[in-house]
């Protein structure tokens, strides 16, 4: 049985939480607290529960100081805000700590769909350190290059919005962190947001700032925090050329302006899950390389032996986990071994899927088919 701690110093809200989930007490235990100190009280007492639930806005400890608080001692733990706050400032660093901002209010059915969901994902995560090392991840490093270039771009007197865009859009990172944000309760819209450039227009200068001064949300892959072995410089072209060519075949198949958004921004991300992986299991992931080329493995296939999970599916989980378009986590989590589709339609996952496999013959990389072109080689 699941536990699922409701944290909110409004009695009201405690209540309808505790209607709203009346009918799931066969599959969740509920525990309700009225403020911080005793949530947090709870959870050095029993801190087997896996997913909160707080406000942001609460007396004495508050909803931010109890997140931090929650990550340093059950890091493996999802933790969800539901907010009516609309201050940019403050939703920014709640960003940084939460694993996904709700707007209140929000009807029950939804946010029981949301818990199950992020629950079910989460059970594909056999190993409790994988799991435990993933949910605490609160930002996927970026490529040094991308990085500095923002920087230096944040930091001139005549920044451009569209520029900044531009960057954001060919780091897999960054872009991950920008529709996580632009996707939660910050905007609110119902329509989700799937084209990066687009995503940091709306975030707009001054929110990129406290993006960068407030919460953290960038940083710069260290030299130490990947395995030798592993080529990330390659990860990062060939996401991007995957991107790219998703993006040219879905305009010629005639798709829509949101299909083709949807086909780039999944091919840029399609490997997210490979330096998340990579860079909290770093020396196990060294065994993975190991193990691909001496057995003439896919990637994903020696990241299953080593892991029981593939990085299709940490990448998948980690899009839902932060509220970006179910598309595009859908299309993460399917790359490496899409559903068959008899009706032959162009897809962006299918799309994503034939991107994927041409930028690989291209760019050689990551590893997926690397090992078994190095067979190939060897037996022609």
């Amino acid at each position: 049985m699941k536990r699922i701690l409701l944290v909110d110093d409004d009695q009201n809200v405690l209540q309808s939480f505790k209607r709203a989930f009346r009918f799931m007490h066969n599959e969740w235990q509920v525990v309700l607290s009225d403020n911080g100190k005793s949530a947090f009280e709870l959870i050095q007492a029993d801190g087997s529960f896996d997913l909160i639930i707080s406000d942001l806005r609460m007396q004495g400890l508050n909803g931010i100081d109890l997140f931090k608080k929650v990550e340093r001692a059950a890091p493996d733990t999802i933790r969800f805000f539901l907010t009516g706050a609309t201050e940019s400032s403050l939703l920014i660093e709640a960003s940084s700590v939460s694993h996904r901002l709700i707007s209140k209010p929000c009807e029950g059915e939804r946010l029981v769909a949301l818990i199950r969901n992020s629950l079910l994902l989460r059970e594909k995560l056999l190993n409790p350190e994988v799991r435990k090392n993933l949910c605490k991840l609160g930002v996927i490093p970026s490529l040094p290059k991308f990085y500095q270039e923002f920087c230096r771009e944040i930091q001139s007197p005549d920044a451009s919005v569209a520029k900044l865009g531009r960057i954001i859009g060919k780091d897999i990172g960054m872009t991950a962190k920008v529709l996580q944000l632009v996707n939660s309760a910050f905007f609110g819209f119902r329509k989700k947001v799937t084209n990066p450039v687009h995503a940091a227009t709306m975030i707009g200068i001054n929110g990129m700032r406290d993006i960068v001064l407030v919460a953290g949300f960038f940083n710069a892959l260290g030299e130490n925090d990947c395995p030798k072995s592993l080529d990330i410089e390659a990860v990062w072209q060939h996401s991007l050329s995957t991107a790219n060519k998703a993006r040219e075949i879905a305009a010629a198949e005639g798709l829509s302006q949101d299909d083709i958004d949807t086909s780039y921004t999944a091919g840029l991300l399609h490997d997210l899950g490979i330096i998340a992986l990579a860079a909290t299991n770093r020396a196990d992931y060294e065994k993975v390389i190991e193990l691909a080329r001496n057995e003439y493995l896919a990637l994903h296939q020696a990241e299953k032996r080593i892991f029981a999970v593939d990085h299709a599916t940490v990448g998948g989980f980690i899009l839902n986990l932060w509220g970006l378009p179910h598309a595009i986590s859908e299309i993460v989590a399917f790359h490496c071994s899409p559903p068959s589709d008899p009706s032959l339609k162009a897809t962006p996952l299918a799309i994503v899927y034939a991107a994927d496999q041409l930028a690989a013959w291209e760019t050689q990389g990551p590893l997926e088919i690397v090992a078994q072109q190095d067979l190939w080689r060897s037996s022609g």
